[in-house]
């Protein structure tokens, strides 16, 4: 991989902080700029607009997100231990990402933004899907459930979760992120959450 050069590391850590606080609407290029120390010219040599360093910072968070999960599976650990971690992942890496930032991915539903987390959605989908199903055969997840249940039920909770009622009965996308992992995993018992 080639090396990036300060300009171009201190744009997108620029541009990070300021999405994470304001969301990517009402911020400019011109304060992207301020923020990383350059000139509004340097930002144009690396990136055509803000959207697309949104979008770098989206597709990297996911992706090592998905090289984390990726780890997790790989472990000779049992497969409720793995969901442990899993659960703990995911609410690290809500950690991550700011509610401003996600509302204003999911305002425009044709954007590029959405279709990178569609994607991303379904090959991660595809692997937990695969990791339950071997699960189930090696007699670590119960054999009545249907894997095809769970797969449908995780993806209208994710679907959930892009719905800006829900998101404002949260202070923040950690809260949100944790309170339905929470549910989904553990349900409404109240000796279910460790």
């Amino acid at each position: 991989m080639l090396k990036k050069s300060k300009s171009y590391l201190a744009i997108v850590e620029s541009a990070k902080k300021l999405f994470w606080k304001h969301g990517i609407k009402k911020v400019t290029v011109e304060e992207i700029s301020a923020e990383a120390g350059i000139s509004k010219m340097t930002f144009y040599r690396h990136f055509t607009n803000k959207e697309e360093v949104a979008e770098l910072i989206l597709k990297e968070l996911m992706e090592n997100g998905f090289a984390d999960y990726e780890k997790i599976m790989a472990k000779p650990i049992p497969f409720n231990a793995k969901l442990i971690e899993i659960i703990d992942l995911k609410k690290a890496s809500s950690k991550l990402i700011s509610q401003e930032f996600m509302k204003d991915v999911f305002i425009q539903p044709d954007s590029k933004l959405v279709a990178l987390i569609e994607t991303q959605r379904v090959k991660s989908n595809k692997a937990f899907e695969s990791d339950l199903k071997k699960a189930q055969q090696a007699g670590e997840l119960r054999k009545d459930l249907k894997v095809e249940f769970i797969m449908y039920m995780l993806n209208s909770m994710s679907h959930l979760m892009e719905d800006e009622k829900l998101i404002d009965l949260f202070d923040d996308s950690e809260d949100l992120t944790n309170e339905v992992t929470n549910f989904f995993f553990y349900g409404m018992l109240q000796n279910g959450n460790s």
